[in-house]
């Protein structure tokens, strides 16, 4: 196996700072893990959108208004191009929040990461800052 590549970082206090930067199976089974965890989490937000909008009769005229954006999918009735819209937002946003919240709130550890022992940081080996993780966010 290949061994991980030491980086050493000389911090202004003078303290040398060594950190391993993780190899690409370690970095596939945690990014595999929060795969899931996402998508998980956005079927279960759909589904309970489904079963909600299945017993509410007032958003069909939310559903009617809305369903002109998505004339282009032929075959959708008003409810059914309201549910696909809601879907892409709700996906749209778990997906873009998950790494943010992760980022920011648990020090650069997503559950993924925390089963396999790594941390995002950045290249100074502090914590990531709300616009390095933004920028982390979107490139990736």
């Amino acid at each position: 196996p290949r061994e991980p590549s030491v980086t050493r970082v000389l911090l202004p206090e003078q303290i040398e700072l060594h950190y391993h930067t993780a190899g690409y199976g370690s970095r596939g089974l945690a990014y595999s893990v929060d795969f899931v965890i996402r998508w998980t989490a956005t079927l279960l937000v759909s589904l309970l959108l489904f079963l909600a909008v299945s017993q509410l009769d007032t958003v069909l005229l939310w559903a009617a208004e809305l369903s002109e954006y998505f004339r282009f999918i032929d075959g959708l009735d008003e409810i059914t191009a309201f549910l696909v819209a809601t879907v892409f937002v709700i996906a749209f946003a778990i997906q873009w929040s998950y790494a943010l919240y992760f980022d920011l709130r648990h020090g650069g550890v997503s559950p993924g990461k925390k089963l396999v022992g790594l941390r995002v940081i950045d290249e100074s080996g502090s914590l990531l800052t709300w616009r390095a993780s933004l920028l982390r966010t979107i490139f990736l």
